[in-house]
């Protein structure tokens, strides 16, 4: 992935965007894309499923199965101890604050920090 910020040519594996605009299309779409799956996974395994395992289970069943199931579900075997380690982060902020807002804003963060590290260093 590469972009000719100069004039506006972004271009990457799945083909080239040009035209004005196109590079802070690009980016925008990024940060939605981002932001999308924060929201969405964190009202799932925060929100859905910790619940459900507080209620039935506990709070420390809770907190270790949801970011169990958390690591499973991105099929990356050699990330998941990284995918868990987060997982629990994101469970223990969901018990301390009893939202799952803060872990919206961390997941968030790393997915940002994975894609800006995702582009750098992509050739």
């Amino acid at each position: 992935f590469k972009c000719d910020w100069s004039s506006d040519v972004c271009s990457s594996d799945l083909g080239t965007v040009s035209g004005p605009g196109s590079a802070i299309a690009l980016v925008l779409s990024l940060i939605a894309i981002v932001g999308a799956a924060a929201v969405l996974e964190e009202l799932y395994f925060r929100g859905l499923l910790y619940g459900r395992l507080d209620e039935r289970l506990g709070t420390a069943s809770a907190v270790v199965g949801s970011a169990g199931v958390f690591g499973l579900v991105h099929f990356e075997p050699n990330a998941f101890p990284v995918l868990f380690g987060l997982g629990l982060v994101l469970g223990v902020l969901r018990w301390r604050s009893d939202s799952v807002l803060p872990g919206i804003g961390v997941h968030a963060a790393n997915n940002a920090l994975a894609a800006v590290g995702i582009l750098l260093t992509s050739s």
